[in-house]
């Protein structure tokens, strides 16, 4: 080992010494095309072996090295060390470009353009391209979409077996080229993207979604530069010189970056990359992509289906901004590149690991059972791979021996180990003749930093310089340039140049309006106002002629405009010419007075004015137009003196543009006058421009001054002479209808005219007549009589049952209910007298009141029915009888009265019922007035009685009224009926026994005379 170590470091020792002295003999010589494959650096013997490169293998998609190995979805290619190309797998399109569509398990020999000399292959579906050495790109396999970019309609161009040139824009090489599944990118020697093929979903990047059969420019924002690009299923993604993400397409996972998933780009949107953090690689996939950073590790952005967002088994939601791998702290990565839903990277220490989906082994575990690994997992087998490319479910790789190897998915041997229709889920070495495969530089400038993380990834190249005190390469400073690679010093930019930013390869010429006078401008110096410069690359200004001027950074002297002139040399402005001047040409050194009848009233004129109508300039240079006095005018412009108003015309403003004709009622029998005379009353003027006035005739007159016409006598008026100045109104009694009358008429019987200057008579109205003509009023109809109608000559007498007390009235009023009229004639009504009524109207008599009513007022339209209490037997009656003492009427409209029974009594008159006697007291008899007590020796316990009851034996009653009897005192007796006290036996007398004996009496009698109370059937 340690001789085989020795024997490689002498080998590389040898092809370093064989390197510089190429450089030697080159030395001096600036390359004018900066494309990779013709710069300086990689002008090292063709033949190269990884054993000559600084760090071998490749970034992705870079324009700092060559991908020479590239899997395909269906087929891989690679170009060999001896700068053959080769492809395997499927041929149906003729994607083998070996000119024929036969496929192969290993890989043949492709087909090579002539003069032509690949150093770079993309390998998409059914389509593969290749980078020449020149500069120029070849496509082959499959042209639908237009993916052959040559121009012709992709419909005519389905199966390419052989190499098609792309049609890239004139004196352009590509420097790099990617490919999916649809469409192709490329980034040229100016750094600008151009895409072709299919452009569905705007991943063509230029603005639409057509396809293109031609590359079309991508509209990279600010007109940046790519370094690096990768297309995906229907996106596409770049960086820019500046360290910015962009991605445009498809956008319905989030895979663009940007923050959004609601709709697709069809130009760049940025990544939202963290801040502080910049990609140096990216690669595109089956809606997700990712990033290696400048930290060296990796973001992951969009779908996160099958784990290909690489962040973990927990992580399944979709990112529409970059998230980070997962990664141990200590790992970092040099190389990222991606497929449609798996991805894989190579660390720094040299594991290769991949993650995302594993259906056909591409995770290089060893198996298929596991779908997908959601985090970075090893490659198995301990290969040293140095690069590799991935495409939809195969990845193809190349160790640090140039020795190619493929795993994954093998349907049509696209793995180049010689089977078909298997999974290989480890990595196999493919079967090359005994080539190697080519491999690239990626630090070709030796300082230890690989190209995509290099700030200067080609050495000092022109913008920077080699600064020998920090033993680097260092951008120039504003003010200098460097135009050659590898100097040493920066140069001072010229006179007549700057340079405003760092690492400039050359100077800006001072633009026009500028100059520099001094060098290592960094900024050019305007001409100062007044001088001008029209060239660029000036270090003076030129001064402004006679009749110019310019402002400050002029690129040319100005004409002075019309209405100014310059009368000194160098001046930054014009003077504007005065009032009543004028300047009508450009460029002019001095003004011109206004001529006779115009003027220039404000300055910076460029002509005068005409005087207007209605004005006139009577001498030169005149800054203002005089107006017209009163009675002339002008009505032409440009005069010197104003004309005089006509006869039947005036003018009475200044300024007058036309002389007025005298309007309508008016007259003017002179010229050069300022106003009209007014016709007189009695007369008019019925023209314009009128010299006299005219008499009114019969029927007319004018009370107005200053008419046009006299006013026909309006009815009610009439006129009887010429030249009148008012009409005459008709008397009252007469009148007229009649417009222009000479006079009025009388009014007719039953008519009358009551005011003067009637236009009509009058009809009498309702409740008047007239029996003359020429009445000046109606007469009233008087009252008992009547007018119905409009226009009576006579009035109507009231007929009976009817009356009219007023004059003037339409009708007669019937007798109102209550009344009666009994004549014709009749000025009032008669109300019914007491005793009568009448319930209807219009009648002649009234009616009787009945038996049991009456009738107690005048005028009542009604009988009243007697109340109970009151009675009445006649008819016509005024009044009822009220019930006599001891009578009593129960109901209303009787026409007799009733007597009270006995036991019952009636004190009073007009009463409806009688009253019963009280206990105590007695109404004998029918048609008694009063009740009487009972007396001594009687009761009356109940209410209506006709008689006393006799206190019994053994009982006394000795009060008047009483209601009870009392029992007799013990030891007293009473053998009689109806006694008023006891008798005590003889000789007994003991008063405080009786008063006992009495007491106990009492309340004996007293409980007694409840309880029949109580008992109604013990009533007597």
């Amino acid at each position: 080992m340690r001789n085989v170590a020795i024997l490689l470091t002498l080998t590389m020792l040898l092809a370093l010494i064989l390197l510089m002295l190429g450089m030697s003999a080159s030395f001096g010589i600036a390359s004018q095309d900066e494309r990779k494959s013709t710069s300086l650096e990689d002008e090292t013997p063709l033949l190269l072996t990884h054993s000559t490169i600084t760090d071998i293998g490749f970034s992705a998609d870079s324009i700092y090295t060559n991908t020479t190995i590239a899997a395909g979805t269906y087929n891989g290619c690679a170009i060999l060390e001896n700068q053959s190309m080769v492809c395997w797998g499927d041929n149906e399109y003729g994607q083998l470009g070996d000119g024929t569509t036969t496929g192969s398990a290993v890989p043949i020999y492709v087909n090579v353009a002539a003069n032509e000399t690949p150093v770079e292959v993309t390998v998409g579906q059914v389509t593969a391209c290749a980078l020449m050495e020149s500069g120029n790109i070849y496509c082959w396999g499959s042209g639908y979409y237009g993916k052959m970019g040559n121009g012709e309609p992709w419909n005519d161009d389905y199966v390419n077996t052989e190499m098609r040139q792309v049609l890239l824009p004139e004196g352009q090489g590509g420097q790099t080229v990617s490919i999916s599944g649809g469409h192709i990118c490329t980034i040229l020697d100016n750094g600008d993207v151009y895409c072709w093929g299919r452009g569905n979903q705007g991943q063509l990047g230029y603005g639409g979604t057509s396809n293109r059969n031609i590359p079309a420019k991508v509209n990279l924002p600010g007109q940046r530069s790519a370094i690096a690009i990768s297309t995906g299923t229907f996106m596409t993604c770049a960086i820019t010189t500046d360290g910015m993400g962009y991605c445009w397409g498809e956008n319905d996972e989030g895979q663009l970056g940007n923050g959004t998933t609601n709709s697709r780009r069809m130009t760049p949107a940025e990544v939202l990359f963290p801040s502080g953090y910049t990609p140096v690689s990216i690669s595109a996939g089956d809606d997700f992509a990712c990033a290696l950073m400048d930290n060296r590790k990796v973001m992951c952005w969009g779908e996160n289906n099958d784990g290909r967002l690489g962040q973990g088994p927990l992580a399944t939601d979709d990112e529409t901004t970059p998230v980070w791998v997962s990664m141990e702290n200590s790992e970092t990565a040099h190389f990222l590149d991606i497929g449609t839903k798996s991805a894989c990277m190579i660390l720094d220490s040299g594991e290769t690991k991949c993650w995302g989906t594993n259906e056909e082994g591409q995770i290089g575990q060893g198996d298929t059972d596991i779908d997908y690994y959601s985090t970075p997992t090893e490659v198995n087998g301990n290969y040293d791979f140095v690069a590799l490319s991935i495409n939809s479910d195969t990845i193809c790789a190349i160790t640090s021996n140039a020795e190619g190897y493929c795993w994954g998915d093998n349907e049509a041997g696209q793995t180049g180990r010689g089977s078909i229709d298997t999974d290989e889920p480890t990595p196999g070495e493919i079967l090359f003749t005994p080539n190697h495969l080519m491999l690239d530089d990626r630090d070709p400038d030796e300082d230890g930093i690989l190209s995509i993380f290099d700030p200067f990834p080609r050495g000092c190249i022109p913008g920077s310089w080699f600064n020998s005190t920090l033993g680097d390469c260092q951008w120039n400073s504003p003010g200098h340039y460097t135009d050659q690679a590898e100097l040493t010093q920066e140069i001072p930019c010229p006179i007549g140049s700057y340079q405003p930013n760092t690492g400039q390869s050359s100077c800006l010429l001072s633009p026009p309006g500028n100059y520099t006078d001094v060098e290592a401008s960094i900024t050019p110096t305007p001409c100062p106002a007044g001088q001008y410069q029209p060239a660029e690359g000036q270090t003076a200004c030129l001064i402004v002629d006679l009749g110019h001027f310019s402002l400050e950074g002029s690129v040319e002297q100005t004409p002075c405009p019309k209405g100014t002139f310059q009368d000194s040399v160098g001046q930054s402005t014009c003077l504007d010419a005065d009032p009543g001047y004028y300047v009508d040409i450009k460029g002019s050194n001095s003004q011109f007075p206004c001529p006779l009848g115009t003027y220039s009233q404000s300055s910076g004129s460029h002509s005068c004015t005409n005087a207007d109508i209605g004005y006139h300039v009577p001498y030169s240079a005149s800054s203002e137009q005089f107006e017209c006095s009163l009675g002339t005018y002008s009505d032409t412009v440009g005069l010197t003196d104003c004309k005089l108003a006509s006869p039947g015309h005036y003018t009475d403003v200044t300024g007058a543009t036309t002389d007025f004709a005298c309007s309508f009622g008016f007259y003017q029998p002179l010229s050069g006058q300022s106003l009209c005379l007014e016709a007189d009353p009695g007369h008019f003027v019925s023209n314009n421009g009128a010299t006299e006035q005219i008499e009114c005739g019969l029927g007319f007159f004018q009370s107005q001054s200053g008419s046009d016409r006299c006013t026909p006598s309006k009815p009610g008026n009439y006129v009887n002479q010429t030249g009148a100045s008012a009409q005459t109104p008709c008397d009252s009694g007469y009148y007229q209808n009649q417009f222009v009358s000479t006079e009025c008429r009388a009014a007719d019987q039953g008519h009358y005219v009551a005011e003067t200057g009637s236009l009509l008579q009058s009809k009498c109205e309702i409740g008047s007549f007239s029996a003359q003509i020429a009445s000046v009023g109606c007469t009233s109809a008087t009252p008992g009589h009547f007018v119905s109608i409009e226009g009576a000559t006579n009035q109507t007498v009231c007929s009976n049952g009817t009356f009219q007390p007023e004059y003037g009235q339409s009708s007669c009023l019937n007798a109102e209910a209550g009344h009666f009229v009994p004549e014709s004639g009749a000025s009032e009504q008669i109300p019914c007298h007491t005793g009568t009524y009448q319930n209807l109207v219009a009648m002649t008599s009234c009616i009787e009141a009945d038996p049991g009513h009456h009738v107690p007022e005048t005028g009542m339209t009604e009988q009243i029915i007697c109340a109970a209490g009151s009675y009445q037997f006649n008819s016509g009656q005024g009044t009822c009888r009220a019930a006599d003492p001891g009578h009593f009427v129960q109901i209303s409209g009787l026409t007799g009265q009733n007597k009270c029974i006995e036991g019952w009594y009636q004190p009073s008159e007009g009463k409806a019922e009688c009253l019963q006697a009280e206990p105590g007291h007695f109404a004998s008899g029918i048609g008694s007035v009063t009740q009487t007590e009972c007396g001594l020796g009687t009761f009356q316990e109940w209410p209506g009685a006709s008689k006393c009851e006799d206190a019994h034996i053994d009982h006394y009653v000795d009060t008047i009224g009483s209601i009870s009897q009392s029992p007799c005192p013990t030891g007293s007796s009473q053998p009689l009926v109806g006694q008023s006290k006891c008798v005590w036996p003889f000789g007994v007398e003991s008063p405080a026994i009786l008063f006992v004996s009495a007491g106990v009496i009492g309340i004996l009698s007293l409980i007694a005379f409840l309880m029949i109370r109580r008992n109604p059937l013990k009533r007597i």
